[in-house]
């Protein structure tokens, strides 16, 4: 069940998401398409949803923006996850579009606001791997529990991915940000204390 859909009721995942989008828009609003692709299956740890969200994206933004896009949108993709050792996992992908602006500027000030707004300590690193659609992309590591955290991964999107996208790659620029909500939920005080009590009862 997709606990980040409130048509299923509500659940603390879908206040984590919000707060993780909003963060994105604070400095610079803009819209933000949802899209729901449905149960995916983590082949190989994170990005499931950053996979089948990359799959749809192109026709998802012609449909969207159609033959005028705006200057600046962040679409949002939320999904459960079929993933070992993650019982509840649900993962959402955030990709941000926007017109003249440096993609590794964005991308580092993307994170920063992210981590500051939901992370459980400002503290967080960045370690190079690689991800599809993205030519430089980074893992996003937090600090919790006295040890580093993965939570998920980051990167710039490539000039074919904008292509198929419809957007001129000499005009706009977009970056991804994937985030693990259920493994960020477990690292927040609150999500820590619902975790030990689930374990517990």
């Amino acid at each position: 069940m997709d606990l980040t859909d409130p048509s299923h009721g509500s659940h603390p995942l879908q206040v984590l998401a919000r707060q993780c989008h909003e963060a994105l828009v604070q400095r610079s609003p803009c819209r933000r398409p949802l899209l729901r692709p449905g149960p995916v299956v983590a082949r190989a740890g994170a990005g499931a949803v950053a996979r089948r969200c990359l799959s749809d994206a192109p026709e998802t933004l012609l449909d969207t923006f159609s033959l005028d896009p705006p200057d600046e949108a962040l679409l949002v993709a939320m999904a459960p996850v079929d993933a070992p050792g993650r019982p509840e996992a649900h993962d959402l992908e955030m990709i941000r579009i926007t017109r003249s602006v440096d993609a590794g500027i964005l991308l580092a000030d993307l994170v920063q606001a992210l981590a500051r707004s939901v992370f459980p300590l400002p503290r967080y690193r960045l370690l190079p791997t690689t991800r599809q659609g993205a030519g430089t992309a980074m893992r996003i590591d937090a600090a919790g529990n006295g040890v580093w955290e993965t939570l998920g991964d980051c990167g710039i999107l490539t000039e074919d991915v904008l292509w198929r996208c419809g957007l001129d790659p000499e005009t706009y620029s977009a970056v991804a940000l994937g985030i693990q909500l259920d493994r960020l939920w477990a690292l927040r005080p609150e999500g820590s204390e619902s975790v030990t009590a689930s374990a517990v009862g």
